[in-house]
């Protein structure tokens, strides 16, 4: 088997890393939703950036008392310092923390499988160009 055959089969499983770590997070998430402990987590900073919208910091306690930080990201605006946000965390590790709904838009989803497919598409074609000697 030749080099552009072996470099042809490595590109399918790379165009699939995406998909799957979006799936990896997606489920991730709803673990935690599910298992973990639920808190209230107070807002104490948060970063506008124009094109990214905001960086928004908070922090917690867990049942033990413990202090633990957390961030997300959201659209301008919907946030303010000192406003109350329920988070869940695992109780084994808070430092793994989430809101309801990170993770549940479908178009991350979406637009890895169609990275994923595309990249599919063009080994294919390239596999075909190769075997006619176009390539």
């Amino acid at each position: 088997m030749g080099g552009i055959y072996i470099l042809l089969l490595l590109m399918i499983p790379l165009g699939f890393v995406p998909f799957f770590v979006v799936l990896y997070k997606r489920n991730r998430v709803k673990k935690i939703l599910q298992t973990g402990n639920m808190a209230k987590a107070r807002i104490y900073k948060i970063h506008t950036s124009p094109k990214f919208g905001d960086t928004v910091l908070y922090t917690f306690y867990n049942d033990l008392r413990q202090q633990y930080f957390g961030s997300l990201h959201s659209k301008r605006d919907a946030y303010r310092v000192n406003d109350i946000i329920v988070i869940y965390y695992l109780p084994q590790n808070p430092k793994r923390n989430t809101l309801q709904g990170a993770w549940a838009s479908p178009i991350f989803l979406i637009f890895t499988l169609a990275i994923a497919l595309f990249v599919l598409f063009a080994v294919y074609k390239l596999h075909e160009m190769v075997q006619t000697g176009a390539l």
